[in-house]
């Protein structure tokens, strides 16, 4: 018994122990403005980095208008870091938690969401982005790719 008490103790302190990733040290090539033209619509994502994470803003420039679609966090919440995109136009707020990532890549997800389930940030050079949104639209899988280049 004494030596279960011990194991258990050894564990919960290695795993409270345990620092989350630092995605501010990971993925600081998606700081900055990064921009995609889509039949003359620009298409605009910008992220400044920050003391606790990223913050952003998607927005499209067509005809000479302006039109904010969303402003995005990345930052820590509890335990994990997690993605919040809010609608500009109604406030509503989708949050995504971290599934995985590495110096490349970022991968954020949410499983009860509509669409998509999963937002994945990719480092393809100092001046290309990959944006990828994938999940299940209805009862159809639906994979979209955009790529940015650094504005």
């Amino acid at each position: 018994m004494k030596k279960y008490i011990l194991g258990m103790l050894i564990l919960f302190i290695g795993v409270s122990c345990t620092p989350i990733i630092d995605l501010t040290e990971d993925i600081p090539w998606l700081e900055g403005k990064w921009k995609r033209d889509f039949n003359g619509v620009a298409q605009i994502e910008s992220w400044q980095k920050g003391e606790f994470g990223f913050t952003g803003q998607n927005l499209f420039l067509a005809n000479g208008d302006t039109t904010l679609m969303n402003t995005m966090d990345i930052m820590v919440q509890g335990d994990n870091w997690v993605m919040t995109r809010t609608m500009f136009e109604n406030d509503i707020q989708f949050t995504y938690g971290i599934l995985h990532s590495n110096t490349d890549s970022v991968v954020f997800q949410n499983n009860e969401n509509i669409w998509p389930q999963t937002i994945t940030y990719k480092h393809l050079s100092d001046e290309k982005l990959e944006l990828i949104v994938d999940g299940m639209d209805g009862t159809m899988r639906k994979n979209v790719a955009f790529t940015f280049t650094k504005n």
